[in-house]
């Protein structure tokens, strides 16, 4: 049985006179909330995503030495949290990288997933497979040694990884 239509209904009274405040990170979800009807009393308020610049911020040097790499050769990077999930444009990453020819390119690549999907196609650049990468300072480090961030994403909310990467 279908209960969707009762439960929006239960729901929507539970939530009428219900006195909150909800906070977003983006415009779009600011808008969407203000144009429910579930939480017509709530106070909607947009506060973006930050990003630590005590932890993301030009270390170039420091971070290639850490990761050990030279110091001339040009570094890319592509950083997602599912490489495997299609919304991640994983295709679209390796159709620019079959198309580069950067002589001596490292490729670093973070996130989850599995590595396969970009495994084959990455064969004409030496590639670097960091990873889940778990803590911020393992990740600014990637990032401060890149000279490129990849990013193929078909749909955000808030692109942490494009923010972190340009800090």
């Amino acid at each position: 049985f279908d209960r969707t239509r009762r439960l929006l209904s239960l729901k929507r009274r539970v939530c009428k006179d219900l006195k909150a405040t909800i906070v977003v990170p983006s415009k779009h979800l600011h808008r969407t909330v203000k144009q429910s009807r579930m939480f017509p009393r709530a106070e909607v308020r947009h506060v973006p995503y930050g990003v630590d610049t005590a932890i993301f911020r030009p270390q170039r040097d420091q971070a290639r030495r850490c990761l050990g790499v030279d110091d001339t050769r040009p570094v890319l990077m592509i950083a997602a949290q599912g490489l495997d999930d299609p919304r991640k444009g994983m295709g679209f990453a390796l159709t620019a990288l079959s198309k580069i020819d950067v002589p001596g390119l490292l490729v670093l690549v973070a996130g989850g997933g599995e590595e396969s999907v970009l495994a084959d196609p990455l064969h004409r650049h030496e590639v670097r497979w960091l990873g889940f990468v778990d803590t911020p300072a393992d990740l600014a480090r990637a990032f401060a040694a890149s000279d490129l961030l990849l990013f193929t994403s078909l749909a955000e909310n808030f692109p942490c990884v494009v923010m972190e990467s340009m800090s």
